[in-house]
């Protein structure tokens, strides 16, 4: 079974309350197996990759910057005559394609419900530190179509400017022209460019802090553009006639 996880904001606090119920509350929905669990954290940043026991043998209160992403996994085997085996993986990442929960039961009674259960008891963790980054992550499938719809209006728009270079554009060019771009251009971009300032999964690091801050001044600045650069000249054109 496979599921996509929810755009969240993944600390150090989330990953202890997961390593928790999966240690305590996941081993009493799986119930008795002859081998003790074993549960891992892996963490990868630029620096390389930390495997973890325990999340609080890592002393810092917040996650690596240039986090990459972040592998939780919980096994359980039983004997070698029964075959049994639970593999459960956490995948937590900046992009949404990538972030995925895997489970997989084989061997064991009522399989189905105990796959059902543990992920069940995740993504309520999870639900309570859901944000909204995933508005910002569109499949490039779907954006794919609004670039070629910009790009031929584009090019139609310029076959338009040099057909009548000689007179001046006549205004329905200039119109249709600002119309394309604002609605097929701008969105593709705003898309990408957000993406990189709101990641599918937030980690809680230094580094999120500072691009979230960064996020703020970006979005002032464009609105401060809309305001003086575009509703304000028109008003003063309007009004006082330059």
């Amino acid at each position: 079974m496979e599921k996509q996880l929810p755009s969240c904001d993944l600390s150090k606090r989330v990953l202890s309350e997961l390593q928790e119920w999966l240690t305590s509350r996941g081993a009493e929905l799986t119930g008795p197996w002859t081998r003790p669990p074993e549960f891992r954290i892996i963490l990868e940043d630029g620096d390389g990759t930390e495997t973890l026991s325990d999340i609080n043998l890592y002393p810092p209160d917040s996650l690596p910057d240039r986090t990459k992403m972040v592998t939780v996994k919980y096994d359980r085997w039983s004997d070698i005559e029964t075959g049994s085996q639970l593999e459960l993986a956490l995948r937590f990442s900046p992009h949404q394609s990538r972030s995925k929960l895997a489970i997989t039961v084989t061997n064991k009674r009522g399989s189905r419900e105990v796959a059902a259960g543990l992920v069940a008891g995740v993504l309520t963790i999870l639900s309570t530190r859901q944000n909204r980054n995933s508005r910002w992550h569109i499949r490039w499938r779907f954006l794919i179509p609004l670039y070629l719809l910009g790009a031929l209006a584009d090019a139609g728009f310029f076959l338009g400017w040099v057909k009548s270079a000689a007179k001046g554009p006549p205004p329905w060019i200039l119109a249709l022209g600002a119309f394309a771009s604002i609605m097929f251009g701008i969105p593709g971009i705003v898309l990408v460019v957000a993406g990189l300032f709101k990641p599918y999964t937030a980690f809680d690091s230094a580094q999120t802090r500072a691009r979230n801050e960064r996020w703020k001044w970006v979005v002032r600045g464009f609105w401060a553009f809309v305001l003086f650069g575009t509703v304000l000249a028109a008003i003063r054109k309007l009004l006082l006639g330059f």
